[in-house]
């Protein structure tokens, strides 16, 4: 756990995973925001269900729109007082089912205003979340323009994860690349995995989740949702 209070704000911040994590591991959330008015909901009806998740400020706003300075005014702190930003900008037009558009796609660009928002706030560091694929589009000429602007001329050195998640105890495959970027030339050394498809006892990795461990307890499926607080999609019994 960190040893100081560590002030984040959370950019594209959806229903909360970032934040949930972060919050979970010490971090003191200020700020959250996301163009869905329903997950900033989400965000907002969630605050305080867990005793390292509490109440901050959480706005509906498109990222375009949004000043740093008024960010700033609105959780009552100065310019150096933010110690960390993080943000998963909307990854569509890097994936490949989002037919790898990149910059062509809108979408593609709002990771240009979430850079925006970190040079003018000027955290100590920051994370950039986003898919695997953003590496290789276009020839990867894209990746290296990335982190070319997250160094920001070098004010901040990047450090370059790819994870599979199913590594980490998730019951998916899913890789995801994280750009870390910090001050003063400090690197992030990569996570040691804790699972793995067989199980190491002698260094505690343990077998990969299932998606039978996952969804163990919940209820047999049915044309309506028994999950609490769910509203499930109107399947045919054939899909059901």
């Amino acid at each position: 756990m960190p040893t100081k209070i560590i002030n984040t704000l959370s950019f594209f911040s959806g229903g909360g995973g970032l934040d949930l994590g972060f919050s979970a591991a010490g971090y003191n959330i200020l700020f959250s925001t996301d163009i869905d008015p329903y997950s900033c909901s989400t965000l907002q009806i969630n605050q305080n269900r867990k005793n390292f998740y509490g109440k901050h400020v959480v706005t509906s706003e498109d990222i375009n729109n949004l000043m740093s300075q008024d960010i700033l005014d609105r959780i009552n702190k100065k310019k150096g007082e933010i110690d960390f930003i993080i943000g998963g900008p909307p990854c569509q037009a890097f994936s490949i089912f989002g037919r790898r558009k990149g910059l062509d796609d809108p979408r593609g660009n709002l990771v240009f205003e979430y850079a925006r928002l970190i040079d003018e706030i000027e955290p100590t560091g920051f994370l950039f979340e986003n898919v695997s694929g953003l590496k290789t589009i276009h020839n990867g000429d894209l990746f290296n323009n990335l982190l070319d602007v997250f160094s920001f001329n070098g004010k901040y050195s990047i450090s370059v994860h790819e994870y599979q998640l199913a590594d980490y105890g998730i019951p998916q495959f899913r890789n995801r690349v994280f750009l870390i970027g910090f001050k003063n030339g400090n690197k992030i050394s990569p996570m040691k995995n804790t699972h793995s498809a067989a199980s190491h006892l002698f260094d505690n990795i343990q077998p990969f989740k299932t998606v039978g461990n996952a969804l163990a307890n919940m209820p047999e499926p049915s044309t309506q949702s028994a999950l609490f607080n769910h509203i499930g999609r109107v399947h045919s019994e054939r899909i059901v």
